[in-house]
């Protein structure tokens, strides 16, 4: 079986188990409390769903189940949002490893990354998406520095906390301050909306991102790209939460450079105009400690078309207050 074969064949697992996750821990949950075990001091009511539990156990006073239960996006990163206003700082390592089918023949990124967000009122928040440092290994050489500085508003134009739907719109800009050297070093404008609901028990969330290279054009090109990135958690438990993520990237217009390739979330590389990326992420979220959120994600692509992308490793940390 070949690596995409492989991909393809553990998506439909991490599916099928995330499908099946309510039952079982449905299940597991009544088990443990005929037995006796740390929920003993949650409320286990009968008509309460383990959502519900869940959130009983984990929400601090001033946090909506709805917002404590969901599990931020954790692949793509820089542009997969969810609609909640919060106040957080986040800590992203990335280990992009390129396809061994291409010119990259298999060299890779490793990306450090900081995110800080404010929550200016309930339903305007101020972040900063993207700042930090990159470490690329290209055939024939490597190269160091920073990465662009991204600079947003979030806005929340729906929140039910009753029906469990959440809506927001935003924006942002991305600063080409790398060098031309590096991936980076692109001016870009980004428009976007994001939603969340609870499916069940499942919290299920997305982002539709469309993002527009302005300023001068650098000699990689500079595209207009969409994409949309879906996400679904389950929570199996106050302390851990399984995920899965897809991810879909289009180049809408090549720019007047053109390499063949669009970058997905990394970088604009100008090009590929026409042609999806379609990427399958399976990790989790650990909360061992109050308002400290550990996750970790594999990603690899499903498409034929893999861009840029062989597979990649995405561990971050939040700390929100």
């Amino acid at each position: 079986m070949n690596t995409r074969s492989t991909g393809r064949a553990a998506a439909t697992v991490a599916s099928l188990l995330l499908l099946a996750l309510p039952a079982a821990a449905q299940e597991g949950a009544d088990e443990s409390a005929a037995a006796g075990n740390p929920w003993d001091a949650v409320d286990q009511d009968d008509s309460a769903t383990l959502g519900e539990r869940v959130g009983e156990e984990c929400c601090a006073a001033n946090r909506h189940v709805d917002e404590a239960l969901l599990v931020h996006p954790i692949t793509a990163p820089n542009i997969s949002e969810d609609p909640f206003i919060t106040t957080d700082l986040r800590g992203t390592y990335i280990y992009h490893s390129f396809p061994r089918s291409q010119f990259l023949d298999g060299q890779a990124a490793r990306i450090y990354d900081v995110q800080g967000r404010f929550a200016v009122t309930d339903n305007l928040q101020l972040f900063l998406n993207r700042l930090g440092d990159a470490d690329i290994h290209i055939p024939g050489g490597e190269d160091h520095g920073s990465t662009d500085l991204g600079l947003g508003f979030k806005y929340s134009i729906l929140r039910d906390w009753e029906t469990h739907q959440h809506v927001s719109l935003g924006a942002s800009f991305e600063f080409g301050i790398s060098s031309e050297d590096n991936f980076y070093d692109d001016d870009e404008a980004r428009l976007f909306a994001t939603f969340a609901r609870r499916v069940g028990e499942v919290n299920v969330s997305g982002t539709a991102n469309l993002r527009f290279g302005v300023g001068d054009e650098d000699p990689r090109g500079d595209s207009d790209n969409l994409s949309l990135h879906l996400h679904a958690d389950y929570p199996l438990h106050p302390i851990f939460s399984p995920v899965l993520e897809l991810n879909y990237y289009n180049t809408l217009s090549n720019g007047e450079n053109v390499t063949p390739y669009s970058g997905v979330d990394l970088a604009n590389f100008g090009g590929a105009e026409g042609e999806d990326v379609l990427s399958y992420g399976v990790g989790g979220e650990a909360r061992l400690v109050d308002d400290i959120l550990m996750r970790a994600a594999f990603e690899a692509p499903l498409t034929d078309n893999e861009d840029i992308f062989g597979y990649r490793w995405t561990v971050s940390a939040i700390w929100r207050f």
